[in-house]
C-alpha cells in the first residue's frame, strides 16, 4: 500500500494497492457456489410465508420441496421480506422457523 503526500490540506489521498494476477488454474471453482433466491427478494435472506408464518433461509435451502413452496408462496404473493434482514426481525414479527 503506497500513499501519495497531499498537495494541499483537505485533499483526499491517493492510494493504490497491486493485487498479484491470478492464473485460471489456481481458482477453485469447485467452491462457488450459486444461491437462486427469487426474483423479487433476490437482496433478502429471510423470506416469510404469510399463510403459515413460517420464515426460510434463504441461504440455507437445500430441499427441492422447500424451494418449491418458496416458489409458490412468490408466485401467489403471499411472501414477505423483512427490514431489518434478521431472524430476530422476523421473530419480532411472530415468524418461526422452518423445523425439519
Amino acid at each position: 500500500l503506497t500513499c501519495e503526500p497531499l498537495a494541499r490540506l483537505g485533499q483526499p489521498r491517493l492510494r493504490t494497492k497491486t493485487y498479484p494476477l491470478l492464473e485460471l488454474e489456481s481458482l477453485a471453482f469447485a467452491n462457488i457456489y450459486v444461491v437462486n433466491r427469487p426474483t423479487r427478494f433476490e437482496e433478502f435472506q429471510y423470506l416469510g410465508d404469510k399463510r403459515t408464518q413460517i420464515v426460510y433461509d434463504l441461504d440455507a435451502v437445500d430441499d427441492d420441496e422447500v424451494m418449491a413452496t418458496i416458489t409458490q408462496c412468490v408466485a401467489e404473493g403471499k411472501a414477505i421480506a423483512f427490514g431489518p434482514d434478521s431472524l430476530a426481525e422476523a421473530r419480532n414479527r411472530g415468524y418461526r422457523t422452518l423445523c425439519s
